[in-house]
C-alpha cells in the first residue's frame, strides 16, 4: 500500500514549484514614474444618487508589451 502523506506531500511540492514558476512570468504595474495625466479627487455620482470620489489616471505613453 502506498504512502498517502507522500504521495499528498510530493503533490504539494510540485504545485507550490509550478505556481511560483508562472507567478514571476506575469506582468507587474510599472512604477508611477510621472508618464500619466492624473485627476485626483473626482466625483461620481450612482444612479442612487450616491456620491463618491475617485481618482483617475491617464498613461502619456504607449503601453508596454505587457499591455
Amino acid at each position: 500500500m502506498r504512502n498517502l502523506f507522500f504521495t499528498t506531500f510530493c503533490s504539494a511540492v510540485l504545485f507550490c514549484l509550478l505556481a511560483s514558476n508562472t507567478a514571476s512570468a506575469q506582468c507587474v504595474d510599472p512604477p508611477a514614474d510621472g508618464t500619466f495625466v492624473e485627476y485626483v479627487d473626482q466625483i461620481v455620482t450612482f444612479t442612487d444618487n450616491y456620491q463618491t470620489y475617485m481618482d483617475v489616471r491617464i498613461p502619456t505613453v504607449a503601453p508596454s508589451a505587457c499591455g
